[in-house]
């Protein structure tokens, strides 16, 4: 039955003014906890990895909720503490919640489809991987890095999210950050008398106008307001 069923909101790494909610789909009852990462789909096509606020059984009146697709971490790594501090920082300076999760998180813990992943060359081999962990890495050989999106293209797999946080976990590949330069300088225009621009008396016009300003001091100085 509907009512039956649990819903997580969940922070969402980008620039919106709420939290969005995702149902939980029944295998993972369970595991769901205030914290946690898990991976969900917002938009038409984009993964992402967000935090779970609140766990509730009330369904969204407004859209239709989509079912989280995975869940990161057994254990919460963001605890009600920060939770609280996030939310005074949001307040504060007036930003989203995705904003500061953004600006808090660790890049490790940051997935999305397209997030640069490339290879550890230091990683230890004689470690055991899966089928589709060795596609992945295999995939990753002699490149500068490939988004999550464009591996998932080339192992024919829409979902590996979860292949990739436990390729993390074994420290075999490292997330690449693109960081995009966003200063642009801000330029004014002035407009001022050329030096060498004479007036009526031969004089440059800075000259008159020193004159000017002269003669009205001693004027009001003479007939004070």
């Amino acid at each position: 039955m509907e009512q039956s069923k649990l819903f997580v909101d969940v922070i969402l790494p980008l620039r919106l003014p709420n939290l969005f909610t995702y149902k939980v789909p029944d295998n993972l009852k369970n595991q769901v906890k205030p914290g946690i990462r898990v991976v969900v789909q917002f938009g038409s096509k984009k993964l992402y990895s967000s935090i779970i606020r609140r766990i509730h059984t009330q369904k969204p009146e407004k859209y239709t909720t989509k079912d989280i697709i995975y869940i990161l971490d057994q254990e919460p790594v963001i605890t009600d503490i920060q939770f609280l501090l996030w939310e005074w920082i949001s307040d504060y300076y007036m930003c989203s919640p995705g904003e500061v999760m953004n600006a808090a998180f660790p890049s490790g813990l940051k997935l999305e489809s397209e997030t640069q992943i490339v290879l550890n060359s230091q990683f230890d081999k004689n470690q055991i991987f899966t089928s589709s962990e060795t596609q992945i890495l295999n995939n990753l050989e002699d490149k500068n890095g490939l988004s999550i999106k464009e591996i998932s293209k080339r192992i024919g797999r829409k979902n590996i999210l979860p292949i990739l946080n436990e390729l993390l976990n074994k420290k075999t590949v490292i997330l690449k950050e693109t960081l995009t330069e966003k200063f642009r300088p801000k330029f004014e225009a002035f407009v001022e008398i050329h030096p060498g621009l004479t007036g009526k008396k031969g004089k440059t016009v800075r000259q008159e106008n020193a004159q000017v300003n002269i003669s009205f001091s001693q004027y009001s100085s003479y007939y004070p307001n």
